[in-house]
């Protein structure tokens, strides 16, 4: 083996090294962060569902004027019962 082999060897064993540590970190990183990101998803789906009752709703009382205050307690309920199954 000559000195240019030799010495590209170690480049290559630095390199390896160094990316070996960046993934080292790039995983820390993300497992730090992924119980955040599982509250955000559960977020954002409790929201998606709260929107999509909020449309129901607001049809059904289009429909039930004379019967709106049933209605908003049905809907109070559902949101109410919603969030406590996400809690």
């Amino acid at each position: 083996m000559n000195l240019n082999q030799h010495q590209s060897l170690i480049f290559e064993s630095v390199k390896m090294q160094k990316l070996s540590e960046l993934l080292q970190k790039i995983i820390h990183s993300a497992v730090k962060h992924i119980n955040e990101l599982n509250k955000l998803f559960v977020h954002n789906n409790l929201l998606k569902q709260i929107l999509i009752s909020m449309q129901v709703f607001r049809a059904e009382r289009e429909k039930l004027k004379r019967k709106e205050c049933v209605v908003i307690k049905t809907f109070i309920n559902t949101m109410q019962n919603m969030i406590r199954e996400y809690k």
